[in-house]
This record gives C-alpha cells, sequence and structure tokens, in this order.
C-alpha cells in the first residue's frame, strides 16, 4: 500500500490524537531506547522524544518517513519493515499505534519485537482487533460485488484466541 504523506495528517490526524493515550503506558527514563514501530510522519516520536535518551522511528511508506525527517530533523527516521526490523537489543520500549491490523503476520511480527527488544523490554502498542470494522467491511464487499468488483480486505483483525 502507497501512503500520502500530506493527505494522512489533514484527514487522518485523529489517529495519533487517540495515541496520545498510549504515552501513559511508558515508562519515562533518560537512559531508555524506544522504537515507534510505524511512527508515520513522527506526531508521536516527537513526544516519544521526551521518554527516553535514544528514539528511532521506523516505516514502511517513504512518503511518511520522508515528512517525518523533514519535520523533525533531530530524530533519527528509517524505512523499515516491520517483519524484518534490522535491529537486536537495542530497545527498551516498542512503541505502536494503529499498526498491527496493517500487518498481515502476526506471529512473525512478535517474533521482530522480541527480537528488538532489550531483556525485561516492554511492548506498548494498541490496533483494531477483530470485529472492528466488520460492518462496514461487509457492506463494502456486497456493494462492490453487486458493481462487479472483488474486494480483499487489506486488514488483520484478530481474535483474543488469535493473537494470544
Amino acid at each position: 500500500m502507497e501512503w500520502n504523506s500530506t493527505l494522512y495528517d489533514k484527514s487522518h490526524g485523529f489517529v495519533a490524537e487517540y495515541g496520545k493515550d498510549l504515552l501513559e503506558f511508558v515508562p519515562k527514563n533518560d537512559k531508555q531506547a524506544i522504537l515507534d514501530l510505524g511512527c508515520g510522519t513522527g506526531t508521536l516520536t516527537i513526544q516519544l522524544a521526551d521518554y527516553c535518551n535514544k528514539i528511532v522511528g521506523v516505516d514502511s511508506s517513504q512518503s511518511m518517513i520522508d515528512k517525518a525527517k523533514k519535520q523533525f530533523s533531530n530524530i533519527e527516521f528509517k524505512i523499515c519493515d516491520a517483519l524484518a526490523l534490522p535491529f537486536e537489543h537495542e530497545f527498551d520500549v516498542v512503541f505502536s499505534n494503529a499498526v498491527f491490523h496493517w500487518i498481515s503476520d502476526h506471529n512473525t511480527l512478535l517474533k521482530n519485537i522480541h527480537k528488538v527488544l532489550k531483556p525485561h523490554g516492554l511492548l506498548v502498542c494498541e490496533f483494531g482487533a477483530n470485529g472492528n470494522v466488520a460492518t462496514i467491511e461487509t457492506a463494502f464487499v456486497k456493494v462492490c460485488n453487486t458493481l462487479g468488483y472483488e474486494y480483499q480486505p487489506k486488514f488483520n483483525f484478530p481474535t483474543v484466541a488469535e493473537f494470544g
């Protein structure tokens, strides 16, 4: 999926706004390192910078990372696939807002997060779960089929049993 960072900030700013509530679960420690997984344009990454000594924002979108770097040149941002993170035991906290439901393979995702965390590291995340947009998605599929189009949902909304 190709993201448009300008359109995202203009039309989907509510995503980062909702994510601010997650910050209360991130310990403040000027000796820790935090990875913002799926950082988008860096709106929450810049706030996380106050919680640590080292902050790195990663996203799979070139457009998002370019805008994040332009807005917050003092923070390290990298293009990374969440299923192939290039870090090992470097972070005390992995923070992720509204990202996991975009990723199809949660087992590999969690293994990668475990790999990048230091021993006793912390994952602070939020994402859509089973049934999150079921009514909308069912209606959309029905309309697409009626019009002769085939739609394959892009989201991965697991049940508790599937994720656990």
